[in-house]
């Protein structure tokens, strides 16, 4: 029997989903949060997909990345199949002064469909490809209970790295136009994402699992932020600008905006 649990003694636990078109600036902006998490005493837990990180996080620390280096724990995951593994890793050894960072999380979707489509295929996806070219009941491949088992292994993704841990995590996702999004769904997108011409890709309720949601721009060469939604409260859509620090620059909209609506 579970004993119950004081809302008192539940530490406040943020989750921010930051999207944007590729090459944007997404993993420059939380390189602010992760150097102040390391700054602070806190060790990074970052998943990644596409194992183009290490770049940006030189030019971003400069002479400190070696010293950082050493407290970023780093999980390059290029099957799905990794992740129980890595999830098991993250969960034995998180705490709640830590910061866990996925990168790029909408690209597990992705991998759960391919994955189910190789496991269907006997792993010869480019023969199974040719047959269904010639029988149109094989491009069904993804309905119904199908769409389960991948929802199943996505799932695992959202539940254990985002809702479970005690500490901060932020995710990245790509953007996807809105208006591919609306003729392939034949319905209407929500207000806040018509307004900026993209949504996150990657499942349609990635959006809702997490507390707050940012969008990375950049206008005349300048980066800025949205703030679509935080912590269930839908934020005016203001184009912030920042420099080098986005951790602090919405950290200090926040407060803002938030003593602006207690008033």
């Amino acid at each position: 029997m579970k004993t119950k649990i004081s809302l008192n003694d539940i530490s406040t636990h943020e989750t921010i989903l930051l999207y944007g078109k590729p090459k944007i600036g997404k993993t420059w902006a939380y390189c602010s949060a992760l150097e102040k998490c390391l700054n602070s005493g806190g060790n990074v837990f970052l998943v990644n997909t596409d194992n183009g990180v290490k770049r940006t996080l030189q030019q971003y620390l400069g002479d400190r990345f070696k010293e950082f280096a050493t407290k970023i724990n780093y999980y390059l995951i290029t099957d799905i199949d990794d992740v129980e593994e890595i999830i098991k890793d993250v969960k034995t050894n998180v705490k709640h002064n830590d910061l866990i960072i996925i990168d790029l999380i909408s690209d597990f979707w992705e991998m759960a469909q391919s994955k189910f489509v190789e496991n269907l295929s006997g792993g010869k996806v480019v023969d199974y490809y040719e047959r269904a070219s010639r029988d149109k009941s094989k491009f069904g491949l993804l309905a119904g209970q199908q769409w389960q088992y991948v929802k199943k292994l996505d799932n695992m993704i959202i539940n254990q790295l985002v809702i479970r841990p005690p500490c901060k995590v932020i995710a990245v996702a790509s953007g996807r136009e809105i208006e591919l999004d609306r003729i392939h769904n034949n319905k209407e997108i929500v207000d806040r994402f018509d307004n900026i011409g993209e949504k996150p890709s990657g499942q349609r309720e990635l959006q809702y699992k997490f507390n707050t949601i940012i969008y990375i721009g950049e206008l005349k060469e300048k980066k800025y932020f949205i703030v679509l939604g935080d912590r269930g409260k839908f934020v005016n859509q203001k184009r912030v600008g920042y420099g080098k620090d986005f951790w602090s620059s919405f950290n200090a909209f926040r407060k803002k905006e938030k003593g602006a609506q207690s008033e």
